[in-house]
């Protein structure tokens, strides 16, 4: 029997290039965190954890909050989320309760308005061992006119199931991105999915635990990475609704998992500040997300503020009140992911 996969998409990663921290021209990148998500896990999903029940060629509206649409493509035979696979290597959702899957073809991805950057975590759940073309994919780039802007071809190194990373730098004007088998009936999982308008600022270095919603929560930042500009603000996003929070610094990485009893991972090391100060204490309100524009000259930290220097890298995290999944579910704690800067 032909193996057929399902897949979710959730949020993911935050990504950057060369020095001056931001994307400089097309092709593959390292994780990001985009300005939005898929935002599977809000989809009606019907009998049998399908949407819908029997599968369909296209969810018009269904993604990145109501602003792009996904459709069959390259022979497709139809488009699912489900939680789980039917396939031999049984492959599940990598993050909440859902994965995506474009079964036996390719898919694509419609926006309504240009995007940069574009990624996520992909499997496939039909591929050969012994053919490497089994597990390659080409993505294509469209402008809003339709025409061909670029291309590039990744290959699924992992194995059959298992997610793995890839993201693009997207060539100006792009408004249109394509799936497609370099071989004919195979089957494309996808999950994290995420995009941004603009090139992202600052390089992913620790993935964050799942929250009470099912989600990762993410750390992201929009602005200069010129120190002397003094002009970033970060960006916590995909957090429980009505949690209050704040942001932490440090120039040093670290990896404790559930400190002092949080359900998240601390990826800050060594001297660690707060942004606890008048008007840093921040609430995620009804959209689960926060912000605050950082001042470079005063990056907190114990024993008293500090600027930021030109070829420093700092590191940033936001912690947030959160509860467990258990049933009453019980007050906790959780931290999105981490994001490093190094400053021009």
């Amino acid at each position: 029997m032909t193996s057929l996969r399902l897949f979710t998409w959730t949020s993911v990663l935050v990504l950057l290039t060369s020095s001056s921290n931001a994307l400089a021209q097309t092709g593959p990148i390292p994780p990001f965190v985009g300005e939005q998500f898929e935002g599977f896990e809000t989809q009606f999903v019907g009998v049998g954890g399908q949407h819908p029940p029997g599968g369909t060629t296209s969810l018009i509206g269904g993604l990145f909050d109501g602003t792009a649409s996904l459709s069959t493509s390259g022979g497709s035979i139809l488009i699912q989320l489900s939680g789980s696979t039917f396939s031999t290597c049984s492959s599940v959702h990598r993050t909440g309760s859902f994965q995506l899957g474009c079964f036996l073809g390719g898919c694509s991805i419609q926006f309504t308005s240009d995007q940069a950057a574009l990624g996520g975590y992909f499997a496939t759940d039909n591929s050969t061992a012994q053919d490497p073309f089994s597990r390659e994919w080409d993505v294509r780039f469209f402008d809003a006119s339709g025409n061909s802007i670029g291309i590039e071809t990744f290959l699924i190194s992992n194995q059959c199931g298992q997610y793995e990373w890839q993201g693009w730098s997207l060539p100006s004007g792009t408004r249109r991105v394509t799936f497609e088998g370099r071989l004919p009936n195979k089957t494309l999982l996808m999950d994290d999915l995420m995009v941004s308008p603009t090139l992202p600022l600052g390089r992913a270095h620790c993935v964050s635990e799942e929250t009470s919603l099912e989600e990762r929560g993410y750390c992201g930042a929009t602005g200069s990475s010129s120190a002397a500009s003094n002009a970033v603000s970060l960006h916590a996003t995909q957090l429980p609704p009505n949690a209050f929070g704040f942001f932490l610094a440090s120039r040093d990485a670290g990896l404790v998992v559930h400190p002092g009893g949080s359900a998240g991972t601390l990826c800050l090391g060594g001297s660690i500040g707060r942004y606890v100060g008048p008007g840093q204490i921040q609430n995620s309100g009804a959209s689960g997300s926060f912000s605050l524009p950082l001042d470079l000259t005063a990056i907190p930290q114990p024993n008293g503020a500090v600027p930021a220097q030109a070829g420093e890298t700092w590191r940033f995290q936001a912690w947030f009140r959160d509860v467990t999944t258990t049933s009453p579910p019980i007050p906790t704690s959780n931290f999105t992911s981490g994001l490093e800067i190094t400053w021009d």
